[in-house]
């Protein structure tokens, strides 16, 4: 198992990264949330998970040790695949997933190729377990607050491809007025005036 690697940044991929280590590239999948995080700079430390089966082996790549054993918690529940996984942490930080989980906000959770009994799963199989490592529902928005809309989540996503915090972003999203009626792009120019 690779535990993780150091090394220059080749390549920033759709998914991932290609990392130079000592002359040798790695191809390594990140969620968008981690490759933010790393693509700020040339040399990284990438913590990585390697994961093998009979016809493939995928190395996915954390800016965390913590977003690291959050993958791993995720790919423990039946149904949820590495790709899968690591889109459900492209919604934010390790930490605003975790709180999500723990408050059972399935929009939040919710991602590409992991369909709403799955989400229900992970809710059920990870909550307790993140309870009883100190985890609280704090930093998840209301549901109420209609987040869920397409330009609000978009920019909340784009102002954390920025470098922002999931909670800052989701903060300064909720301050902009009449943000319902507005495309994504005129939400992300507002909450950046806004953000704290």
């Amino acid at each position: 198992m690779i535990g993780f690697i150091n090394g220059r940044i080749v390549k920033v991929l759709d998914n991932g990264v290609l990392l130079d280590h000592n002359g040798m590239g790695f191809i390594i999948y990140t969620s968008m949330t981690s490759l933010a995080s790393l693509s700020r700079t040339d040399e990284v430390t990438v913590y990585t998970y390697m994961y093998v089966r009979e016809d493939q082996i995928e190395l996915y790549g954390f800016a965390s040790l913590e977003e690291r054993d959050l993958f791993t918690k995720l790919i423990s529940v039946s149904g949820v695949g590495p790709k899968g996984a690591i889109n459900i942490m492209s919604n934010g930080s390790a930490e605003t997933i975790k709180a999500a989980i723990v408050a059972g906000d399935e929009s939040a959770i919710k991602a590409t190729g992991v369909g709403k009994k799955t989400v229900q799963k992970v809710i059920l199989e990870l909550k307790d377990k993140l309870i009883k490592e100190g985890v609280n529902a704090d930093l998840t928005f209301d549901s109420d607050d209609d987040m869920a809309s397409s330009a609000k989540s978009d920019a909340i996503l784009a102002l954390i491809s920025l470098g922002y915090d999931r909670q800052s972003a989701t903060k300064a999203v909720k301050k902009v007025n009449n943000a319902a009626d507005m495309t994504t792009e005129d939400v992300l120019k507002e909450a950046l005036k806004l953000i704290i």
